[in-house]
């Protein structure tokens, strides 16, 4: 049995998850509606919203997503299937077997951990997007100012980037704080 300091950071893990997804489906504009996407039933119980439920099951969400990430209406017409190889193709793999389309598509009840998985194969590409090892060299020469003690390598992949990119910008608030503090 899984303790509930273990379900509660599952649940939080969940909840920031999905808010992730509609921030980027909605182009951080979340609808009044969905902007808490969970309710409490009358046993105090929380589930994801009915239209949110249906909105995964047909991977309307999933293809709203990737189409405002691409800026490219072609993502939304996806099954979820199509929505798996898109994300293959651009190099983000979904590898567990127990995510299928029939897996996907059940609403009574949601399989919400197969929808995590893709749901976090959408955050890897956006990653993977968004901090590229140039764009995050950029933003390292922004914060030039700071003395380095070590000379910076191009990284290899945008794990290595982000991790980077809050190395070399925490070196720069440390200066800053000390500096301000002389």
């Amino acid at each position: 049995m899984k303790d509930s300091g273990y379900l509660v950071n599952e649940w939080a893990k969940q909840r920031a998850t999905i808010k992730w997804l509609l921030s980027k489906v909605y182009n951080n504009r979340i609808p009044e509606n969905v902007i808490e996407p969970f309710y409490k039933d009358h046993d105090n119980q929380e589930h994801l919203k009915p239209p949110l439920v249906h909105s995964l099951a047909s991977s309307e969400l999933y293809c709203m997503a990737l189409g405002n990430i691409y800026s490219d209406p072609n993502y939304h017409n996806l099954n979820h299937w199509g929505v798996i190889q898109a994300l293959n193709k651009k190099g983000v793999t979904v590898n567990d077997p127990s995510v299928t389309e029939t897996v996907l598509i059940q609403t009574t009840p949601l399989k919400l951990s197969a929808h995590m998985t893709i749901m976090e194969a959408i955050m890897t590409l956006y990653a993977k997007e968004v901090a590229t090892p140039n764009r995050v060299m950029a933003a390292i020469q922004r914060l030039n100012h700071v003395p380095h003690r070590t000379p910076i390598v191009m990284p290899e992949d945008h794990e290595r980037a982000i991790l980077l990119w809050v190395n070399r910008t925490v070196e720069a608030l440390k200066q800053r704080i000390s500096s301000s503090q002389t």
